[in-house]
Protein backbone atom coordinates (compact mmCIF):
# COMPACT_ATOMS: atom_id res chain seq x y z
CA UNK A 1 0.00 0.00 0.00
CA UNK A 2 1.25 3.49 -0.86
CA UNK A 3 1.61 5.49 2.36
CA UNK A 4 2.42 8.87 0.77
CA UNK A 5 -1.11 10.27 1.19
CA UNK A 6 -1.08 9.24 4.86
CA UNK A 7 2.34 10.86 5.37
CA UNK A 8 1.23 14.00 3.48
CA UNK A 9 -1.38 14.67 6.18
CA UNK A 10 1.39 16.03 8.40
CA UNK A 11 1.93 19.13 6.24
CA UNK A 12 -0.43 21.03 3.98
CA UNK A 13 0.95 21.67 0.46
CA UNK A 14 2.64 25.09 0.51
CA UNK A 15 0.72 26.41 -2.51
CA UNK A 16 -2.51 26.65 -0.48
CA UNK A 17 -1.37 30.01 0.89
CA UNK A 18 -3.64 31.66 3.44
CA UNK A 19 -5.82 28.58 3.85
CA UNK A 20 -6.14 26.18 6.75
CA UNK A 21 -7.11 22.52 6.44
CA UNK A 22 -10.11 21.82 8.66
CA UNK A 23 -10.87 18.27 7.61
CA UNK A 24 -8.86 15.49 5.97
CA UNK A 25 -9.60 12.01 4.72
CA UNK A 26 -7.16 9.51 3.20
CA UNK A 27 -8.35 6.99 0.62
CA UNK A 28 -5.42 4.95 -0.75
CA UNK A 29 -3.29 7.45 -2.77
CA UNK A 30 -5.79 10.31 -2.35
CA UNK A 31 -5.85 12.88 0.40
CA UNK A 32 -8.99 14.99 0.61
CA UNK A 33 -8.55 18.39 2.28
CA UNK A 34 -11.33 20.84 3.14
CA UNK A 35 -10.18 24.43 3.59
CA UNK A 36 -11.15 27.65 5.33
CA UNK A 37 -9.38 31.00 5.26
CA UNK A 38 -6.84 31.48 8.05
CA UNK A 39 -9.25 34.09 9.50
CA UNK A 40 -11.81 31.28 10.06
CA UNK A 41 -14.22 32.02 7.22
CA UNK A 42 -15.26 29.18 4.92
CA UNK A 43 -16.99 31.36 2.30
CA UNK A 44 -14.46 32.05 -0.46
CA UNK A 45 -14.74 33.57 -3.92
CA UNK A 46 -12.76 31.44 -6.38
CA UNK A 47 -11.07 32.93 -9.44
CA UNK A 48 -9.83 31.03 -12.50
CA UNK A 49 -9.54 31.41 -16.25
CA UNK A 50 -12.38 30.14 -18.41
CA UNK A 51 -11.91 27.67 -21.27
CA UNK A 52 -15.06 28.41 -23.27
CA UNK A 53 -15.02 25.43 -25.67
CA UNK A 54 -15.21 22.90 -22.86
CA UNK A 55 -17.01 25.00 -20.22
CA UNK A 56 -14.24 24.26 -17.72
CA UNK A 57 -11.87 26.35 -15.60
CA UNK A 58 -8.14 26.59 -16.14
CA UNK A 59 -5.37 27.47 -13.74
CA UNK A 60 -3.94 29.48 -12.14
CA UNK A 61 -6.64 29.40 -9.44
CA UNK A 62 -6.95 32.04 -6.70
CA UNK A 63 -9.38 32.88 -3.92
CA UNK A 64 -10.64 35.98 -2.12
CA UNK A 65 -11.92 35.60 1.45
CA UNK A 66 -15.42 37.01 1.90
CA UNK A 67 -14.56 38.26 5.41
CA UNK A 68 -10.96 39.54 5.48
CA UNK A 69 -10.59 40.13 1.69
CA UNK A 70 -7.28 38.25 1.63
CA UNK A 71 -6.44 37.20 -1.93
CA UNK A 72 -3.96 34.46 -2.79
CA UNK A 73 -3.10 32.21 -5.67
CA UNK A 74 -3.65 28.63 -4.52
CA UNK A 75 -2.72 26.60 -7.58
CA UNK A 76 -0.58 27.10 -10.67
CA UNK A 77 0.30 24.00 -12.73
CA UNK A 78 3.55 25.61 -13.84
CA UNK A 79 4.94 25.89 -10.31
CA UNK A 80 2.92 23.49 -8.12
CA UNK A 81 2.72 19.72 -7.82
CA UNK A 82 5.29 17.17 -8.97
CA UNK A 83 5.77 18.53 -12.51
CA UNK A 84 5.73 22.15 -11.41
CA UNK A 85 8.41 21.61 -8.77
CA UNK A 86 10.62 18.94 -10.34
CA UNK A 87 10.07 19.32 -14.08
CA UNK A 88 9.71 23.07 -14.59
CA UNK A 89 5.96 23.03 -15.29
CA UNK A 90 3.18 20.82 -16.57
CA UNK A 91 1.47 20.43 -19.93
CA UNK A 92 -1.79 21.90 -18.59
CA UNK A 93 -3.46 24.69 -20.52
CA UNK A 94 -3.66 27.96 -18.62
CA UNK A 95 -5.65 31.18 -18.76
CA UNK A 96 -4.35 34.11 -16.71
CA UNK A 97 -7.51 36.17 -17.37
CA UNK A 98 -9.14 35.21 -14.09
CA UNK A 99 -12.78 35.79 -13.33
CA UNK A 100 -14.88 34.97 -10.29
CA UNK A 101 -16.51 31.57 -10.64
CA UNK A 102 -20.29 31.50 -10.21
CA UNK A 103 -22.36 28.58 -9.03
CA UNK A 104 -23.80 26.89 -12.14
CA UNK A 105 -27.10 26.40 -10.29
CA UNK A 106 -27.80 29.73 -8.51
CA UNK A 107 -25.02 32.13 -9.65
CA UNK A 108 -23.70 32.64 -6.09
CA UNK A 109 -20.03 33.63 -5.87
CA UNK A 110 -19.06 32.21 -2.46
CA UNK A 111 -17.98 28.63 -1.85
CA UNK A 112 -16.45 26.10 0.48
CA UNK A 113 -13.27 24.73 -1.11
CA UNK A 114 -12.15 21.09 -1.26
CA UNK A 115 -9.04 19.54 -2.81
CA UNK A 116 -8.56 15.89 -3.70
CA UNK A 117 -4.81 15.41 -3.96
CA UNK A 118 -3.19 12.25 -5.39
CA UNK A 119 0.23 11.06 -4.22
CA UNK A 120 1.86 8.23 -6.15
CA UNK A 121 5.41 8.45 -4.76
CA UNK A 122 5.90 5.21 -2.89
CA UNK A 123 7.87 5.30 0.36
CA UNK A 124 8.06 1.51 0.24
CA UNK A 125 10.33 1.76 -2.80
CA UNK A 126 13.52 3.46 -1.54
CA UNK A 127 14.86 4.17 -5.03
CA UNK A 128 12.02 6.63 -5.72
CA UNK A 129 12.64 8.44 -2.47
CA UNK A 130 16.43 8.47 -2.91
CA UNK A 131 16.11 10.22 -6.30
CA UNK A 132 14.94 13.36 -4.52
CA UNK A 133 17.39 15.84 -3.05
CA UNK A 134 17.09 16.90 0.58
CA UNK A 135 15.09 20.05 -0.25
CA UNK A 136 12.33 18.02 -1.87
CA UNK A 137 12.39 15.31 0.79
CA UNK A 138 11.38 18.03 3.24
CA UNK A 139 8.53 19.15 0.93
CA UNK A 140 6.95 15.80 0.09
CA UNK A 141 3.39 17.06 0.57
CA UNK A 142 4.07 19.51 -2.30
CA UNK A 143 4.94 16.68 -4.72
CA UNK A 144 1.41 15.60 -5.59
CA UNK A 145 0.68 13.89 -8.91
CA UNK A 146 -2.87 15.06 -9.52
CA UNK A 147 -5.21 17.67 -8.09
CA UNK A 148 -8.95 18.10 -8.26
CA UNK A 149 -10.51 21.27 -6.84
CA UNK A 150 -14.22 21.37 -6.12
CA UNK A 151 -16.57 23.92 -4.62
CA UNK A 152 -19.73 23.71 -2.55
CA UNK A 153 -22.00 26.71 -2.96
CA UNK A 154 -22.79 28.39 0.37
CA UNK A 155 -26.24 29.44 -0.89
CA UNK A 156 -27.63 26.24 -2.45
CA UNK A 157 -25.13 23.48 -1.46
CA UNK A 158 -24.48 22.66 -5.13
CA UNK A 159 -21.18 20.80 -5.48
CA UNK A 160 -19.21 21.15 -8.70
CA UNK A 161 -15.69 20.63 -10.01
CA UNK A 162 -13.53 23.66 -10.60
CA UNK A 163 -10.80 21.66 -12.34
CA UNK A 164 -8.77 18.46 -12.54
CA UNK A 165 -5.03 18.53 -13.24
CA UNK A 166 -2.58 15.73 -13.99
CA UNK A 167 0.79 16.83 -12.63
CA UNK A 168 3.21 13.92 -13.07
Amino acid sequence: MNMMAEKAKARQPSNFVGLKTVQMKVDDVFLERNFICNCGTEALSILAGKFEEEDIWLDPVSYICSYCNQKNKIFDSQTDGYDGLLCGGSASMQNNDQEIIKCPKCQEEKFKLKADIAYNINFDEPEEFEELDDEFKSRLSDLYDALSLSATCVACDNIFTIGDWELA
